[in-house]
């Protein structure tokens, strides 16, 4: 959904399939953003900077995304290189900026149940969750 104020644009996407049919003309993360279903490390979102998304993106002033929590941490990652790439023309060639410089407003319960994985240990179930600590110093949280 790509909501229109004062002339600014926010894109509004979900986590899961089920949050998505509750935004009107809703959409998931991975279907706005192409980011990969089957995540690892390595991977990275199919945005090249002349294609209609990274237009949209870039008129886009906010993102607001809900269930956030749900996702790998390295969607996050795959979706920040990917916006760095895109916007690096609009920000004078630098990679540095989180995002490309976009505002990211990330919404659900973040004390939500961890998924269910057997015999796995507290440490390595949780920083798959987690939001990158790279990204740390660029987080406010609003209560």
């Amino acid at each position: 959904m790509i909501y229109r104020f004062n002339r600014s644009r926010a894109l509004h996407v979900a986590s899961s399939s089920t949050a998505a049919l509750l935004i009107p003309r809703g959409r998931t993360a991975h279907s706005r953003f192409h980011i990969p279903l089957i995540i690892h490390e390595g991977s990275s979102c199919n945005i090249t900077p002349d294609n209609d998304l990274a237009g949209l993106i870039a008129r886009a002033k906010l993102i607001i995304w809900d269930e956030a929590p749900m996702l790998h941490k390295h969607c996050f990652e795959s979706l920040d290189r990917a916006f760095r790439d895109v916007l690096r023309s609009h920000n004078n060639g630098r990679l540095d900026i989180p995002f490309g410089g976009k505002v990211l407003m990330l919404g659900g319960d973040f004390r939500q149940i961890f998924p269910v994985i057997p015999k796995e240990q507290y440490k390595t179930l949780c920083m798959p969750i987690l939001i990158p600590p790279i990204f740390g110093i660029f987080v406010k949280s609003l209560h």
